[in-house]
């Protein structure tokens, strides 16, 4: 083969000679050739080896290891090179650094002239740099990507796939290929794991969810995937399985300005749109400090998102919603307070740390639960009078400030029985209004609205308030709440007479809210926990909606609260219903 030549004879470079040692500064891997069609290279490569340069000097890869540079317009393989090891990698940058000082040691006229003569060596060759670039990439990128078809349809057919329709190209004008369909695709095919960039749809069957999420993650890409289903659990619990960037549920199209757009795995880094697009184009910083009290929020900020209020969808622990692109965080009806009213075990932990993570709807928790109250008290320094009690205005004050966001609303948490309690004491505060409850709130909080959460389901309640007042634990993780979640590390002991009297009571609790709503002329919004449990981020929006208020863009909405229920849970509701049909009053 000539010198200067490539194996295929294109012409090369000639190797830059360093002008002080004539050392031979061509890069590492040009030299050893493959025989494929050029037998005369057959002995050089044999004596020589597969090399690599490393401090001037040629040298075998430590594991001897060498791969084929494939010209992807003929599929031949013109050459190979070597395959360092990580002992080669240090061994070059061993050499390199060692190099360093040789090179600073050299005067800068000197060291000039020699990058000059890279840089006119390089100039000068432009065109044939442009002819190795060109067989580099290989064939037009439509007849290239025709052939890909070709081939990888083939494979699978050659491997049992069924062609339906099509299978083949059309024609020999242009690089079109013919609409195809193939079934009974092995799962070995390489259709089934790589793109493919071509009119192309392979259909597999399966008979397991399981099997069916194997399949569609036994590939190293992971853009997007496609979820068919009337079951939203199922939806669900196959979109957190699924190892990809995005997932359409019932719909074909992903993108929205709103969400981040991007993929796992081989399918990219990073994000295109919503917060995350535009957190790439800016610097993060830290700040670091020594507060007094720290709080650690529970959730966990993994994000998804889908436009729309009513399409909030969780995945893990968070969730993100893409809502209106307002930058007001209220409208001109907002109101100033709102309270979150029902029954123990009703999602209402759940639903507080949800509203306050939105930033726009106050920092509720239940400030006016006598038993609390002087705990509150005593983690924001009220005075304590004379009798070690406390004044309920200096008390009132510090709930609001201590409950409100930067908008200025306020949220709190009120049981049926507390709320009896805070319009005596507030009677107090305002004597004028003392027996109007409604003037009495609305005079201490502002324009007040209620959110009143109930179960529909109140055997599983029942039995969650009896575990809870057994236990001593009303929630898991939770977002600063005074009480409620150490737990008196007692067994939980089944009860069926005590989970009877429960029921009982959260009837009459639900019945007493609605009566007094209906005495006072309030119209609350209703949350039920079913609802809550199954799409968090609906029922966040339904709430924002009721107050008047926006989410701001990009916000994310994360949950402070873990589930409590268990199988236990299942199995005490089961006995307890069991039970309940044996002493059913006889008519």
């Amino acid at each position: 083969m000539p010198a200067g030549s490539s194996p295929g004879g294109h012409p090369i470079p000639s190797p830059i000679r360093h002008r002080r040692t004539g050392a031979d500064t061509r890069s590492s891997g040009c030299d050893a050739e493959s025989t494929h069609g050029h037998p005369g290279t057959a002995h050089r490569a044999a004596s020589v080896g597969w090399l690599r340069r490393v401090a001037d000097r040629w040298r075998t890869p430590t594991g001897g290891r060498s791969f084929a540079v494939e010209d992807p317009a003929t599929g031949r393989t013109p050459r190979r090179v070597a395959d360092g090891t990580a002992a080669d990698g240090v061994a070059a940058l061993d050499a390199a650094a060692g190099a360093q000082a040789t090179w600073a040691a050299t005067a800068p006229r000197l060291r000039a002239e020699i990058l000059r003569t890279a840089y006119d060596l390089l100039t000068a060759r432009t065109e044939q740099f442009a002819l190795l670039m060109t067989l580099e990439m290989g064939k037009p990128l439509a007849q290239a990507a025709r052939h890909r078809v070709t081939s990888l349809v083939a494979q699978a057919t050659d491997r049992g796939a069924t062609v339906l329709t099509g299978g083949s190209p059309v024609g020999d004008l242009g690089y079109f290929y013919r609409p195809t369909v193939l079934t009974d695709v092995p799962a070995d095919a390489e259709l089934t794991a790589e793109e493919i960039f071509g009119p192309v749809a392979p259909v597999t069957t399966f008979t397991t969810e399981d099997e069916a999420l194997h399949r569609a993650n036994d590939t190293a890409y992971g853009l997007a995937a496609y979820v068919f289903t009337r079951d939203l659990s199922r939806a669900v619990r196959v979109s957190e399985r699924l190892d990809v960037g995005m997932v359409g549920v019932n719909q074909g199209i992903v993108s929205n300005p709103a969400a981040p757009f991007g993929g796992v795995k081989q399918s990219g880094y990073g994000r295109e749109g919503g917060p995350e697009g535009i957190e790439e184009y800016l610097p993060s910083g830290a700040s670091v400090s020594r507060p007094e009290h720290r709080r650690q929020p529970a959730g966990v900020p993994g994000i998804f998102g889908r436009g729309g209020w009513q399409k909030g969808l969780r995945v893990g622990r968070a969730l993100w919603l893409a809502g209106p692109m307002e930058t007001s965080t209220g409208t001109g009806d907002s109101v100033e307070a709102y309270f979150v009213c029902g029954t123990p075990r009703t999602g209402s932990s759940l639903l507080l740390g949800l509203l306050e993570s939105t930033g726009v709807a106050g920092r509720p928790q239940a400030y006016f639960r006598a038993p609390d109250e002087p705990a509150w008290a005593e983690r924001w320094g009220i005075a304590r009078t004379d009798r070690g009690g406390f004044d309920y205005a200096d008390y009132v004050r510090a709930a609001l400030a201590a409950g409100r966001t930067d908008n200025g609303v306020f949220g709190a948490k009120l049981m049926w029985g507390t709320l009896d309690e805070v319009v005596d004491k507030l009677g107090v505060v305002h004597p004028d209004l003392a027996g109007d409850d409604l003037a009495l709130l609305h005079r201490t909080f502002g324009r007040t609205r209620f959110v009143f959460v109930r179960r529909d389901d109140v055997v599983a309640q029942a039995v969650s308030w009896l575990r809870a007042e057994q236990t001593g634990t009303w929630y898991l993780g939770g977002n600063g709440e005074i009480s409620g979640g150490g737990g008196t590390g007692r067994t939980p002991v089944f009860d069926a007479e005590a989970v009877h009297r429960f029921v009982e009571v959260i009837g009459e609790h639900n019945a007493a809210w609605e009566s007094w709503f209906a005495a006072v002329g309030a119209q609350p919004h209703v949350v039920r926990y079913e609802e809550l449990d199954d799409d968090s981020g609906a029922v966040v929006a339904g709430v924002l909606a009721f107050l008047g208020l926006a989410l701001l863009p990009g916000r994310v909405v994360t949950p402070y609260h873990r589930r409590q229920a268990d199988e236990l849970n299942r199995r005490w509701i089961a006995r307890y219903r069991a039970w309940a049909a044996d002493h059913r009053p006889a008519r």
